[in-house]
């Protein structure tokens, strides 16, 4: 049979409408087929950052949770304690020296679960949730255990707050399963130190170095009333401060942190703010104010809710570089000494009409409460009351020495009294 010209072209019209419906059947079934697949990838590209976050406890900061930042939003419901592995600074040197010579106090007479793993959950913030977090978020929490206190001293909160995490479980994110990782995620690194001890003896430690932006401690954040101030950034430009040691005066900048109630308070309170100068030991000597802000529970406490609402003050803390060693043990102070009058002084002349002049109080342990004591001489009846801890002035006077023309015994003009023994 013959077709004439228009039933070709009909024909012609009806094949291509249904070769195009093929067509769209087999991309609409390739598409529904692709949709099907469960995407995955690895917790190495999956996880973005991962921070300590913390407080201050007695002996130092400590970590008390660690934050697993993802690239997507996380399900709750599939995560759990077997997911992760992690590294804190108390599992980190139970490893290395031993149960006896890192804890000092078990709190839950539970041996070798310090730093460990106490619950996992969700939270759309990077912070610890008092509800148990959220259905979905791009946080996971690891809180831990915070039972017990660390042995030693001078612990350095970018040693403590150390973290790290291996995802070794499978878990759910909003783009689909992520799988365990390979490496370790960590806040901090290893390096190794030499050292030479008085006996001439040379050991080498290893020194823990978290970064510094990686760690929330949040007593200290910027809604705590806390303000930190670095040098170039806010340190207090200190003028003519006389040193003992050598008989100058230095133009230096002091970093320091002050903690202000904030202005309600002042005003309700206004004429009755008291001030409270606190000084650290020599072992959170540095140029990082956070260092005396964490070498002990002290200046937290004071500044806590529990005690500002009953007696609100101004907490200022000094912070003292080891070039600029307050005091030693000869009677004599460094230009840091002359520097804390000039920075109280000006906090005094700035809160003039809030402070009750009548309330102002020093508290501090070792090398700065030896500084507490030498001030509290110089300016009679200035402080309301001192509390000091460890801290001795030397009774090692030796007669025959006349400072060798030196403004004051120190341990660069008497060679007689401190040398090494």
């Amino acid at each position: 049979m013959k077709l004439n010209y228009k039933k070709k072209f009909y024909f012609g019209l009806m094949a291509l409408f249904l070769a195009g419906m093929g067509f769209n059947t087999i991309s609409v079934a390739k598409t529904t087929s692709k949709s099907k697949i469960v995407k995955s990838i690895s917790a190495d590209s999956a996880i973005m950052d991962v921070k300590s976050y913390g407080f201050v406890d007695l002996e130092g900061a400590k970590t008390s949770a660690i934050i697993v930042e993802y690239n997507q939003d996380i399900k709750a419901i599939s995560v759990d304690k077997n997911d992760y592995e992690i590294i804190d600074y108390a599992i980190y040197t139970e490893k290395q020296d031993g149960f006896e010579k890192t804890i000092e106090l078990d709190k839950d007479s539970l041996k070798g679960n310090e730093g460990q793993i106490t619950k996992v959950y969700v939270n759309n913030k990077p912070e610890i949730s008092k509800n148990g977090g959220i259905k979905e978020g791009k946080y996971v929490i690891i809180e831990v255990n915070t039972a017990y206190m660390l042995m030693g001293q001078n612990l350095s909160y970018t040693s403590t707050m150390m973290a790290g995490v291996k995802q070794i479980g499978e878990i759910t994110g909003k783009n689909g399963k992520i799988t365990a990782g390979t490496k370790e995620v960590s806040n901090y690194t290893l390096s190794e130190e030499t050292q030479t001890r008085p006996t001439g003896e040379t050991v080498t430690k290893t020194v823990i170095t978290a970064d510094k932006n990686k760690i929330i401690l949040p007593e200290f954040d910027k809604n705590s009333g806390w303000k930190i101030h670095y040098i170039g950034n806010g340190g207090f430009k200190a003028t003519k401060a006389y040193s003992e040691y050598t008989g100058k005066y230095e133009d230096f900048e002091m970093p320091y942190a002050i903690y202000v109630p904030n202005t309600e308070v002042l005003e309700k309170n206004k004429g009755n703010i008291s001030v409270i100068l606190h000084m650290e030991h020599a072992g959170a000597n540095d140029t990082d104010p956070m260092a005396s802000l964490t070498s002990t529970k002290a200046a937290a406490k004071m500044a806590s809710k529990e005690l500002q609402d009953k007696n609100p003050a101004i907490i200022i803390v000094p912070q003292v570089e080891e070039s600029r060693r307050s005091t030693n043990d000869v009677v004599s102070s460094s230009e840091a000494n002359t520097a804390i009058w000039e920075l109280l002084d000006s906090v005094l002349k700035e809160y003039k009409g809030y402070i009750n002049e009548s309330r102002i109080y020093g508290t501090g342990q070792s090398m700065g409460g030896m500084l507490l004591l030498n001030m509290a001489a110089q300016r009679d009846n200035f402080f309301a009351g001192v509390a000091i801890l460890g801290s001795q002035w030397s009774n090692n006077y030796n007669k025959e020495f006349q400072n060798n023309g030196a403004p004051a015994r120190s341990p660069e003009n008497d060679s007689i009294s401190c040398q090494k023994k």
